[in-house]
């Protein structure tokens, strides 16, 4: 007898997942499409990361991530940013007075937010799952 794959137990959670669900909805991508945004009372949202940009931080396209809404995140917390029209997941930094925006790619270089620039943060990474372990 062949044995089962470990995504059953975890196949057979997901309705009761989505029903716990129930008072979230679901809008459109925003214009830049990198984030699906799902929002419910308790201030949390889900987003899909569409790219590896914050990688080195164990956060892969496709990850649904957990965001909490925080006034005022600290420096070193990864954040949902929405800078100049665009929805961005990377790790806030302030040194001094200014802010970074910074990606955890090998290849991406820091973000300094300009005063030019129009930021919002909103909100904290405080969770992940990834979709693609249901197979």
């Amino acid at each position: 007898m062949q044995p089962q794959p470990r995504t059953q137990p975890i196949r057979a959670a997901i309705p009761a997942l989505l029903a716990r669900m129930q008072a979230i909805h679901a809008p459109a991508n925003d214009a830049a499409g990198s984030h699906s945004p799902v929002t419910d009372e308790r201030r949390q949202r889900l987003f899909r990361a569409v790219d590896d940009s914050m990688c080195g931080a164990g956060i892969r396209a496709g990850d649904m991530l957990v965001i909490r809404h925080e006034p005022q995140p600290a420096s070193g917390e990864i954040v949902l940013a929405h800078l100049n029209g665009q929805l961005q997941i990377r790790r806030l930094c302030r040194v001094g007075g200014e802010i970074l925006l910074l990606a955890e790619h090998p290849t991406a270089l820091p973000r300094y937010v300009l005063e030019r620039d129009e930021l919002m943060l909103l909100g904290v990474v405080c969770g992940r799952f990834r979709l693609d372990l249901l197979g």
